[in-house]
């Protein structure tokens, strides 16, 4: 076999956030290792070009590979110049590079055309610059005030099993193909709202909340299950259609995790059979009235 080529791999970051395990009825207070996530925006001959969402670590490479996908550059010689930007307001996380491409007429058809943006979770399009997180969604009012049926709504793991069983026996297209994600939202009373199905994550969670929403029946829903894993593109759907409960089979993303904790969304990862992982707001757990989760990042690592 080959051996790697000498070039030095950034290792990939993590961020440690205080989270609770259930099995059942048990709880116990861990310490959860996420992945990081992060923006990464790029201006290309001093214009905006895209903005990513992506675990820091080997940036250049990743910018690099963003601007040959896209067609910016052929070959080595076509990048004049590229760099690193330092902006001291810049959030933890966060990166801005600029690059330098022949101004050929093809490469400035593409600069003026731009309007996808690359994302970890294949959904944060039409971005070509970072302006935040909370820039993609409109906060529905104040989460402290909730409905009467979010108020009766309290989250246990056999809640959640039957919750995600019910989401199953409709993913035929995964069983046809294993191939695709699904979500599926529900009412306060474990009631299936709608479902979704599709290749992208993200597209899943609109195709369920678009029905709700022509229907008029958001205000029904309480929680959303997503079969894989959370980033922070989901993490500002569910906010931006009120879903007090966002569930997923899979782990949550170091941004969602702060989206979540911030806007009053209760987070749930890792749901499978009777264990699951509570990263955000535990007080919609049963018995969770007393857990208080710290509402920072405990290490950086």
């Amino acid at each position: 076999m080959d051996r790697l080529l000498s070039t030095t791999f950034t290792p990939m970051s993590s961020k440690d956030f205080s989270a609770w395990r259930l099995d059942g009825e048990a709880v116990s207070e861990t310490l959860e290792h996420v992945v990081e996530e992060g923006p990464l925006s790029v201006r290309v001959n001093g214009k905006p070009f895209t903005v990513t969402l992506r675990t820091p670590g080997d940036d250049r490479a990743l910018v690099l590979g963003l601007l040959f996908s896209e067609g910016l550059v052929e070959t080595p010689t076509d990048l004049l110049a590229l760099w690193e930007t330092t902006d001291k307001t810049q959030e933890a996380g966060a990166a801005s590079w600029e690059a330098s491409v022949p101004r050929r007429d093809a490469i400035a058809s593409k600069l003026s055309n731009r309007s996808l943006a690359s994302t970890s979770s294949c959904g944060f399009c039409g971005k070509t610059e970072w302006e935040g997180p909370n820039a993609t969604c409109v906060t529905p009012g104040n989460p402290d005030h909730e409905s009467q049926e979010e108020l009766a709504l309290k989250i246990t793991t056999k809640f959640l099993e039957s919750c995600f069983g019910a989401m199953r026996e409709r993913q035929d297209l995964f069983a046809q193909t294993g191939g695709s994600h699904a979500a599926a939202v529900f009412s306060a009373d474990g009631r299936l709202l709608a479902f979704g199905e599709d290749a992208g994550r993200h597209n899943a969670v609109d195709k369920a909340t678009g029905f709700l929403w022509e229907k008029g029946r958001l205000a029904e829903a309480s929680l959303l299950c997503v079969s894989g894993r959370v980033s922070y593109e989901i993490a500002s759907k569910a906010l931006r259609a009120g879903y007090a409960v966002l569930a997923a089979v899979s782990a949550p993303s170091s941004m969602a995790v702060e989206f979540c904790r911030e806007h009053g969304i209760t987070l749930i990862g890792f749901c499978r059979g009777p264990r699951a992982t509570v990263y955000a707001h535990p007080h919609r757990m049963a018995g969770g009235a007393n857990l208080n989760l710290q509402n920072i990042i405990v290490e950086a690592v």
